[in-house]
């Protein structure tokens, strides 16, 4: 059989593997692709080898491929696994990408050549430069039909559609930021300076970690929800928690290495800091949640931005702060499939 002839089954089946998997989802993602080469070689000639179908495939366009088969792409900040019940992973091909400084991406903490303090100092757009560089070089995919990510994974969803604006079909960053407000400055360059002083004072990681973990319950709830949850007589355990799990993974200085980026992020920067100019070169559609309690990122920045792009905004007033997506996951996660499949 040609190989334009294998290309054309190639593009019909796609459609008919991804129906298949909407309607009976595959535990791996190897069982998907299993299932699609094995229906591949049902509709091609018995003496085809599967390896001539490899071939077809590798050459058929990737960008093509990805628009079909909706990539999305989930942006991690620290360490978080995926908990993800946001999105519908039985019909996303779901990618899940562990940014730079966390721990287990190459980080202070796991750098051979340069670790510690010796590691250099990162931004979000240099993740954002690797997770493309990943993409496009190593895994052959030119293309991706959404990104979506949460806090610092927000901010690299931004700095995605201005970086490469015609790499992502839709975006999803909540608890958002395209840029830091002075507010969100302020608690960054304390919880810096703090972390600093400690170590200057010779304070221990576990001690330094106990005072990360507390001052960001502080900015990431709001006073409501501490009281309404944590009783007086709870309290004396509720401080425990603090001193529970000393991280080998997300170590003290990877923690720095991440806040010194965050507080470097500015998607406006590469356009004389001009708002306009870059939602002008914004061509991703994007949907935004915000929460109105978070002490921990502002949502007044992401809000004037969607003004001027246009983008869908859910905004959530509960009282859980920062965290409040997780509040309300169930309704978040029904707008973001309305989303994700609106046209």
């Amino acid at each position: 059989m040609k190989k334009e002839e294998l290309r054309k089954i190639i593009k019909e089946e796609i459609g008919a593997v991804l129906d298949d998997r909407r309607n009976k989802p595959f535990s791996t993602i190897e069982d998907w692709e299993k299932k699609w080469m094995d229906k591949l070689a049902d509709k091609v000639h018995v003496h085809e080898k599967k390896e001539e179908i490899s071939e077809a495939l590798a050459s058929f366009d990737s960008t093509e491929i990805a628009k079909r088969v909706k990539l999305l792409f989930v942006l991690l900040g620290k360490n978080q696994g995926n908990k993800g019940k946001l999105v519908d992973d039985s019909e996303f091909y779901v990618i899940a990408v562990d940014a730079l400084g966390n721990g287990v991406s190459i980080s202070p903490s796991n750098c051979e050549l340069q670790p510690g303090k010796e590691f250099p100092e990162i931004t979000i757009t240099d993740m954002v430069n690797s997770q493309y560089i990943l993409l496009n070089e190593i895994l052959d995919i030119h293309h991706l039909f959404a990104v979506i990510g949460g806090s610092m994974g927000s901010m690299q969803a931004f700095q995605w559609i201005v970086s490469y604006p015609d790499f992502i079909e839709k975006a999803v960053p909540y608890v958002c930021s395209p840029r830091r407000t002075t507010y969100d400055q302020l608690i960054m360059q304390f919880r810096k300076e703090m972390i600093e002083t400690y170590q200057n004072l010779g304070a221990d990681d576990k001690q330094i970690q106990r005072m990360i973990k507390m001052s960001g319950t502080i900015f990431v709830r709001t006073p409501e929800h501490i009281i309404e949850n944590v009783s007086h007589e709870e309290f004396p355990e509720y401080l425990e928690k603090f001193d529970k799990g000393l991280s080998k993974t997300f170590t003290t200085e990877n923690y720095l290495c991440q806040l010194n980026a965050m507080i470097t992020h500015n998607i406006y920067s590469g356009y004389n800091n001009s708002i306009a100019a870059t939602a002008k070169a914004i061509k991703t559609e994007v949907f935004m949640i915000v929460s109105m309690t978070d002490h921990l990122v502002a949502p007044q920045s992401s809000l004037e931005l969607a003004k001027l792009i246009n983008a869908e905004v859910l905004k959530l007033d509960n009282n859980c702060g920062h965290l409040a997506v997780g509040c309300e996951l169930a309704k978040c996660s029904e707008e973001i499939d309305n989303f994700l499949h609106h046209k």
